[in-house]
């Protein structure tokens, strides 16, 4: 997945993340299908807190505190995603997860800088990566793609923990 410089859009905004919301995903909700994400009752409240935290990115009071200039695009990315080079980056990343916090008032479980380090890390280590040999791709290049489209368009990564178990009614130990 390379970067497109062309079409990488930098910091998410509100509207932007609400309208990624409407691609025609697939949720269910106590047995039935959701068919409006943004807009239905459950979770409402919680998209449009997220838009607004994701507003804050843009706005004068937050800008400097929860964006960097992307030396590739000149777009203004999450510091989430910066890669630090220095102890004041370290701080300046810590900085936007706290404005994430105390805006969401320490409710989100996952906000969206909790994969970011976890790719920084990967990316770090991209070289290492690329010395494996996979007849199909090189690992190195892969990564640093994957971290600059990330980067550029402020992807909120996630990840689920469960036990795939086939039957849902049986506990995973049985």
């Amino acid at each position: 997945m390379a970067l497109d410089i062309e079409t990488a859009q930098g910091a998410m905004t509100g509207a932007r993340y609400i309208a990624s919301l409407q691609d025609n995903r697939e949720v269910w909700l106590d047995g039935a299908k959701v068919a409006d994400v943004a807009g239905h009752p459950a979770m409402t409240g919680m998209v449009h807190e997220l838009a607004r935290i994701y507003d804050l990115q843009h706005s004068d009071a937050y800008r400097e505190q929860m964006t960097f200039i992307s030396p590739d695009t000149g777009n203004r990315c999450s510091l989430s995603w910066l890669l630090p080079r220095s102890r004041e980056d370290l701080k300046s990343q810590r900085r936007n997860s706290e404005i994430w916090n105390a805006e969401s008032w320490g409710q989100l479980g996952r906000s969206p800088d909790i994969l970011a380090p976890h790719i920084i890390g990967l990316y770090a280590i991209r070289d290492a990566l690329g010395q494996v040999r996979n007849p199909h791709c090189d690992f190195g290049e892969n990564i640093t793609n994957y971290y600059r489209y990330c980067m550029e368009n402020d992807l909120f990564l996630t990840h689920a923990l469960g036990d795939p178990q086939v039957d849902r009614s049986q506990q995973p130990q049985n």
